[in-house]
């Protein structure tokens, strides 16, 4: 019974771990790409117009954009990790 009891913590404490280090990552992804584009669309501006600056932007602003199903899972990672 001691063997079953240690296996269910060590794997609870790995899977805490496991939904803290997604809930972050996510989230730091999600913000750095949100708050990137606009670097590149300064920097495009600053150049003249540069259009490969501005089209690096376009396209960070669009996976950002693509995100929205990252809230949603770091919500639902939350409601894991409180019945853990």
């Amino acid at each position: 019974m001691n063997a079953l009891r240690r296996v269910w913590e060590h794997f609870e404490e790995g899977f805490i771990a496991f939904l803290l280090a997604a809930m972050t990552l996510i989230t730091f992804v999600y913000v750095i790409l949100n708050n990137f584009y606009t670097l590149f669309y300064w920097l495009g501006d600053a150049f003249g117009g540069n259009e490969f600056l501005l089209a690096i932007g376009d396209s960070i602003l669009d996976m950002a954009q693509a995100m929205t199903w990252s809230n949603a899972l770091t919500k639902a990672l939350f409601g894991w990790l409180i019945f853990f």
